[in-house]
């Protein structure tokens, strides 16, 4: 059993959350989870701050598969472009995860795929429903015995169908852009922006990327990588937005528990309002 209590202090979010995690109920192969979040979010696209709740069942009846059912009840008040709005909705998320990777941090072969479905119910009187999708996939292989040489991939769709952009609350949109998602442009920025550069969100995404993980020595490696993709409009990629691609070169040092990582990523059909590189430092691996 497990109860966790996590704080978060970042420049555009702070959070509290309290996790739950009991194994064995109410079945062997089961496992209970619950938690609840108090969220303050202030990002270009929008200010977010919301009370959110998590309860749900964990099974594995397949080998490699995790799937999960639960329910997610949240209040949340948001501003965009000067626009205030308060929400309350109910949430029904549905995941599946087929994990074959041989290590988490660094994976050298194996693949990951995220499935994920989640009906929105609007609990006010205004309030939107809608059905998010969420499709992500990656692949590793190691291309030579020793496995200094991995190639790196990955894909991710997403869609939103039911109710119209501006309907959905701006946090629940797809955005794309920064160190988890196309290195080379600032977080959420790439897609559709408002007339002061802001970032709007879509009802569609996609994002793809690919590297090769070199391992010079025993503690430094380098990895050349490509990523590109974009947001849409309609709830479907309809092809009507440039597809942004960026190129860089990150820097590994390898620990005993993961590698640290510094990535230059340079956008490659750059726009007035995108810098000329960004950089990202973190631990573990891209994706």
């Amino acid at each position: 059993e497990q109860l966790c209590f996590d704080v978060t202090t970042a420049q555009i979010e702070q959070s509290v959350e309290t996790s739950i995690r009991k194994p064995a109920y109410p079945g062997r192969r089961q496992t209970l989870l619950a938690n609840g979040k108090l969220l303050n979010e202030a990002t270009d696209a929008f200010d977010e701050q919301s009370a959110s709740a998590y309860a749900g069942i964990e099974a594995g009846y397949l080998e490699n598969w995790t799937l999960t059912a639960g329910a997610a009840p949240e209040y949340s008040d948001v501003v965009e472009m000067g626009n205030h709005e308060t929400f309350m909705l109910l949430g029904l998320p549905l995941t599946a995860v087929r994990d074959t990777r041989d290590d988490l941090l660094n994976p050298t072969r194996g693949t990951r795929l995220d499935l994920s479905l989640t009906p929105y119910y609007g609990l006010g009187t205004d309030d939107p429903s809608w059905v998010t999708g969420t499709t992500g996939g990656s692949g590793y292989l190691a291309v030579d015995n020793d496995k200094r040489f991995v190639l790196a991939s990955r894909l991710k769709l997403g869609f939103l169908f039911g109710a119209d952009n501006q309907d959905v609350p701006a946090s629940k949109r797809f955005y794309a852009g920064g160190g988890g998602s196309i290195r080379g442009y600032k977080f959420q920025s790439v897609g559709d922006l408002d007339a002061s550069h802001d970032p709007i969100g879509g009802r569609s995404v996609i994002e793809v990327s690919t590297e090769l993980r070199t391992r010079l020595t025993e503690e430094i490696g380098v990895v050349p990588f490509v990523d590109g993709g974009t947001v849409y409009q309609k709830s479907y990629p309809d092809f009507s937005n440039t597809f942004r691609w960026a190129a860089g070169l990150g820097l590994r040092y390898f620990t005993g528990i993961g590698p640290v990582r510094l990535d230059f990523a340079f956008p490659l059909n750059r726009r007035n309002s995108d810098d000329a590189f960004e950089f990202y430092i973190s631990f573990g691996q891209a994706f």
